[in-house]
């Protein structure tokens, strides 16, 4: 009788409080691939946008080619900023004055009591409907 592979249970991503813990969250496999593939994206069509002319014409100099290297790198660190923001775990207890209160939030971003998710102010209701 065969013996069955036993599958891995998949890991799950990790999250943040101390900033020591940021490098767990960067390069943690998935969210590396995703930032990288985001770097070399965004970073390619800026290389086009602002020295692919210098590099064709053959102008390049070493500060031509350390701006690019830094089209790349800037992305980079955007998209892992952005990574960590979304990765960050909060502790329990209330919301930070001027953070939305994500508990009473639902899939619009429109407060079970009608207003708007991370505003005080009820919406505006429409003169077309009955109250």
């Amino acid at each position: 009788m065969p013996a069955m592979a036993v599958r891995a249970r998949p890991q799950s991503p990790p999250t943040w409080q101390k900033l020591s813990e940021c490098p767990r969250c960067i390069i943690y496999r998935p969210h590396l691939r995703r930032t990288i593939l985001t770097a070399l994206t965004v970073g390619t069509i800026l290389f086009i946008i602002n020295q692919l002319n210098v590099v064709v014409a053959g102008h390049a100099t070493p500060v031509v080619w350390a701006k690019a290297g830094v089209t790349y790198l800037v992305p980079f660190c955007v998209a892992n900023i952005g990574l960590l923001v979304g990765c960050r775990r909060r502790p329990p207890g209330p919301a930070l004055p001027g953070e939305a209160d994500c508990s009473r939030r639902t899939d619009a971003g429109i407060t079970p009591r009608g207003g708007v998710a991370g505003s005080t102010r009820p919406l505006p209701r429409s003169s077309s409907r009955p109250p």
